[in-house]
């Protein structure tokens, strides 16, 4: 039957499947920057061919006579390639904004993850006993208040205590 003082730590370092999960957020959202850094590349190119730029006098009756003959040519099958285009543009810049909503929310979840798991003052304390004698061994070891702490500073706490093998394994797994 045992408790004993562990340390100050950090929350990181108090729950440390916590600071995983931040950890993986973060290497969700890099993973995400080359499929988003392709579809911007993406609609980069389709706004260029958009862009109609003066060619020269030949150039500009050529374009003229091009531009008739697929006017021509989509009216009668009733699918403008403009059209199509400016749906498509609309359609890319959706699903960019979108994205890019998205991982604006990770990075803001993960950003304030990080300052939380790095804020201090947190102590530890190991407890192993039995379910009636528990109560006595965190006595015991708080009796003498909190080391490193001025007597009269607040505390706040949140005791877990598992009473099952599979509790015990998952505050294991959890709080290390």
């Amino acid at each position: 039957m045992t408790a004993y003082y562990v340390g100050s730590v950090n929350l990181g370092a108090a729950i440390p499947v916590a600071l995983q999960a931040q950890v993986g957020l973060d290497a969700a959202v890099a993973v995400s920057l080359p499929d988003i850094s392709a579809k911007l590349a993406g609609w980069l190119a389709l706004q260029a061919q958009l862009i109609l730029t003066p060619p020269s006098l030949d150039g500009q009756i050529t374009a003229v006579g091009d531009l008739l003959l697929q006017l021509e040519a989509s009216v009668s099958l009733s699918l403008p390639d403009v059209d199509f285009q400016l749906a498509a543009a609309a359609g890319i810049i959706a699903e960019l904004e979108a994205t890019l909503g998205a991982l604006q929310a990770q990075v803001a979840f993960s950003a304030s993850l990080s300052a939380l798991f790095g804020v201090g003052g947190i102590h530890a304390y190991h407890v192993e006993s039995t379910a009636g004698q528990a109560g006595a061994d965190l006595q015991a070891v708080l009796s003498a208040g909190i080391p490193g702490t001025d007597s009269g500073a607040e505390a706040y706490g949140v005791l877990l205590v598992a009473t099952t093998s599979a509790g015990r394994a998952a505050l294991q797994a959890a709080l290390g």
